[in-house]
């Protein structure tokens, strides 16, 4: 396999899984062209038919080999009208269905906390941010079970505070009793 050959084949493909990608997150697209392929192809077949029965006008005896073309060409026709029929239908059908499970899908991550509004992605990475910094700045205040020792800290200036306290009231209750202080 030469170099090009292998280079196109992988351009292909890649275009394909794009292609495929973006008909698959807009039907509606998809089902509109199949819809306006269809209208031409019948267009072009009611063309046909014309060009057959203005060719039978013009012979000179009825030819009825032409006549059974022209009569399977009007049945085939009416079918693929019909076809067509179905296809509008079923798009109008699909095209609402999808609308309604993204619809569905929107309101269940919005209920679930995990909505694609922009205000909550927001919200959410500043959270994360916050959470960041807060980690940051207690980095090296964790005790060694990784638990964070700031309940430990406060404990202990609580009960420093009080010991001073309880030191204080022993000093003034003796200053005030006459006998001897600290600082004396």
């Amino acid at each position: 396999m030469s170099v090009l050959s292998r280079l196109s084949s992988v351009w292909r493909g890649m275009v394909e899984q794009r292609l495929s990608a973006a008909e698959a997150k807009n039907p509606e697209a998809v089902y509109t062209a199949a819809i306006e392929a269809g209208e031409q192809r019948a267009r072009d077949l009611k063309r046909q038919i014309a060009a057959l029965m203005a060719q039978q006008l013009r012979a000179d005896e009825p030819d009825p080999e032409l006549q059974e073309r022209i009569d399977e060409a009007k049945v085939g026709l009416a079918l693929f009208k019909d076809e067509l029929q179905s296809l509008r239908q079923e798009a109008t059908r699909a095209v609402a269905q999808a609308k309604l499970a993204e619809a569905r899908i929107t309101t269940q991550e919005a209920a679930a906390g995990f909505s694609g509004d922009a205000t909550t992605v927001g919200l959410s990475k500043v959270r994360g941010h916050i959470d960041e910094l807060y980690q940051r700045a207690n980095e090296g205040m964790l005790d060694s079970e990784g638990n964070a020792i700031h309940a430990r800290v406060e404990e202990v200036r609580q009960k420093t505070a009080l010991e001073r306290a309880r030191e204080e009231l022993e000093r003034l209750k003796a200053a005030r009793d006459g006998g001897p202080t600290e600082e004396e």
